[in-house]
């Protein structure tokens, strides 16, 4: 049904011809041709949806989208599939449920009420939310992920799918602390911030738009005193969080007074790193009462990874008290810690990597609070 509505809805006008053109002008590759006409569709075509009788069903041909530079999903994902097969590749519409409702087993029309894209790479389909401007070609938002689709073909078959979840790995949130500290305590170094996959969104979407210079230093300076107390920043390094090719990273240097705080024997250095402890949480789920239902891993800290490193340059002939290092592994994921001296060079990691598992009621609780309990060593 839904490909009978769309037959017809693929031919590219002249304007459209001479369109795409000026977008693939620069385009160095093949896939550089498809990742512009990918962010021309995302972020130039506005996302509007008013579904009136057909219309809610029917997308609108891609010249008349053209013409009024938007439309809704379905009207973004043919224009997309449209230039995409211009282009020289594999490309059809899918449907899918933007709440995750489509029931593999039972379908039906009213549960598919999202329209994306997919298009094959290298053997292997891509999926493209073209109502998602801040997500990279070959990523899809993370509500998507795990969902079950239909690729329509145009003569009326259909290709189930499912879109594929993304490595943890991939998800990856990564702070370095780098630079030295002097005989007095005094920091002066640079603190970077880079992030991908699903992490990358907030990030993106706060710098999608260009900052003034005075907006620029109050950004580093916030940035800086987040990390330690009453720090100053500045030459902040930010990117274009529109362009979709662009390393999410975020650098700054930072400089601090007395880092380190006086002790009864030598110094001491609070680390300015994100402390997993969560004895709060030992404690609410040892006075539960006995447990009905099963746990979600991906709840606790979920299928992203978590790095915060400090690499320290510390004055000649200091030596620093370390304590042991932490390696915690479950079903819910790995933590592990790093406390090391080479030298003058002193370097400080924390890693967390969460999983998707279910467990049921009673081990996944004994396995969380003995997981929590080996972390808080770490404390």
């Amino acid at each position: 049904w839904y490909a009978g509505l769309t037959r017809d809805r693929y031919a590219l006008t002249p304007e459209l011809e001479g369109k795409l053109a000026q977008l693939t002008a620069g385009a160095a590759s093949r896939l550089d041709t498809l990742r512009a006409v990918h962010r021309w569709v995302a972020q130039d075509i506005r996302y509007v949806s008013i579904a009136l009788g057909i219309g809610g069903y029917q997308p609108r041909p891609p010249a008349e989208v053209f013409t009024t530079a938007s439309g809704d999903c379905k009207d973004k994902a043919t224009l997309f599939v449209a230039l995409a097969r211009r282009l020289g590749f594999e490309a059809y519409p899918m449907l899918v449920s933007a709440r995750g409702e489509a029931d593999r087993d039972l379908p039906s029309i009213r549960q598919f009420n999202h329209a994306i894209a997919a298009v094959r790479l290298d053997g292997d389909w891509v999926f493209v939310d073209l109502t998602a401007d801040l997500v990279p070609l070959g990523e899809v938002p993370p509500a998507a992920e795990g969902e079950f689709g239909l690729i329509v073909r145009d003569d009326g078959t259909a290709e189930e799918v499912t879109v594929p979840f993304t490595d943890a790995g991939d998800n990856l949130y990564h702070m370095i602390i780098e630079g030295s500290v002097d005989a007095g305590g005094r920091f002066d170094g640079t603190i970077t911030r880079r992030v991908s996959g699903m992490m990358q969104y907030e990030l993106r979407s706060h710098f999608a738009r260009s900052f003034a210079e005075r907006e620029r230093r109050e950004m580093a300076h916030s940035m800086a005193s987040a990390v330690f107390d009453n720090a100053s920043g500045d030459s902040l390094e930010i990117f274009d969080g529109r362009a979709l090719q662009a390393e999410p990273r975020i650098r700054l240097h930072a400089t601090a007074e007395r880092v380190l705080k006086p002790a009864a024997q030598g110094r001491i250095f609070m680390l300015p790193l994100p402390n997993y402890a969560s004895f709060d949480l030992i404690a609410q789920l040892e006075r539960e009462e006995e447990r009905r239902f099963p746990f979600d891993a991906a709840s606790v800290i979920g299928p992203r990874e978590m790095v915060s490193e400090v690499r320290l340059r510390l004055p000649e002939g200091w030596k620093a008290e370390l304590p042991d290092p932490v390696r915690a592994e479950s079903a819910y994921g790995v933590y592990e810690s790093r406390y090391e001296q080479s030298g003058r060079d002193l370097l400080v990691c924390r890693r967390i990597r969460g999983t998707r598992e279910v467990l049921p009621p009673e081990q996944g609780k004994t396995e969380l609070i003995d997981w929590l309990r080996r972390i808080g060593d770490d404390d």
